[in-house]
C-alpha cells in the first residue's frame, strides 16, 4: 500500500489493471484507488491467454524496438516508441477473410508437415495457442504423438493442455512442479 500511495504522488493512471491475487481485492487497495477516481481492470481466473499476448508484444517491442535503438533518454525512448506504435493505414482487403485463413492454414500445415522427420513425434503443450496450433497441426502426419505440460498444480495452463492433448489425442504427460523442485534444486 504504501509503494502504491508513493506511486500515486506522482503520476494518476486512468486505469489500474491487477491481477486478482488478495494484495488487489482488499477494500484498503480498492478504496485507495476508487478515492482517486481511477477505474479499476481485473484480470480474470484462468485469462492465461491475456498474458501470453501481452508478454509476446512486449518481448516483440523489446526485440524488435528497444534493444536495437539502446535509447539514452526518457524523451529519446518516448519518441521511438511513440513511432513504432504508431499503426499505419492498411489498404482494403481484395480477398475474402476466409480465403486468406485458408491459404494461412495450408501454409502453416505445410510448414509443420517439413518438419516432421519421424512417424513418432513429441511436443510441448504450454496451454498457449501456439503450441496447442503446432500439435494439432502435427497430429495428422505422424503415427504417434506425446505432448508434456509443466506447471504447478491447479495451473490453468495445465488444464488447457490437457484439454488440447485429449482432442487431438496425443499421449500425454503432465509434469507438477513445486516449491521444493526449485528450492532443492542443485545450483
Amino acid at each position: 500500500m504504501d509503494a502504491m500511495k508513493r506511486a500515486l504522488q506522482s503520476s494518476q493512471p486512468e486505469i489500474m489493471n491487477t491481477d486478482q491475487g488478495v494484495q488487489f481485492t482488499s477494500a484498503a487497495f480498492i478504496g485507495l484507488l476508487e478515492d482517486k477516481n481511477i477505474r479499476i481492470s481485473m484480470d480474470g481466473r484462468g485469462r492465461a491467454f491475456d498474458n501470453i499476448f501481452i508478454e509476446r508484444l512486449w518481448r516483440t517491442v523489446k526485440y524488435d524496438e528497444v534493444y536495437i535503438h539502446q535509447y539514452t533518454t526518457v524523451s529519446d525512448a518516448r519518441r521511438h516508441l511513440e513511432r513504432y506504435f504508431v499503426l499505419t493505414e492498411q489498404a482494403p482487403l481484395t480477398e475474402a477473410p476466409d480465403r486468406i485463413a485458408a491459404e494461412l492454414r495450408l501454409r502453416l500445415e505445410k510448414a509443420v508437415q517439413k518438419r516432421i522427420s519421424s512417424d513418432e513425434i513429441g511436443c510441448y503443450l504450454s496451454g498457449g495457442l501456439d503450441s496447442s496450433v503446432m500439435a494439432a497441426l502435427a497430429r495428422p502426419h505422424v503415427k504417434r504423438l506425446w505432448t508434456v505440460a509443466a506447471g504447478v498444480a491447479g495451473a490453468p495452463d495445465l488444464a488447457y493442455a490437457r484439454e488440447v492433448a485429449d482432442f487431438i489425442k496425443s499421449d500425454h504427460t503432465e509434469v507438477i512442479v513445486t516449491f521444493e523442485d526449485h528450492a532443492t534444486r542443485p545450483a
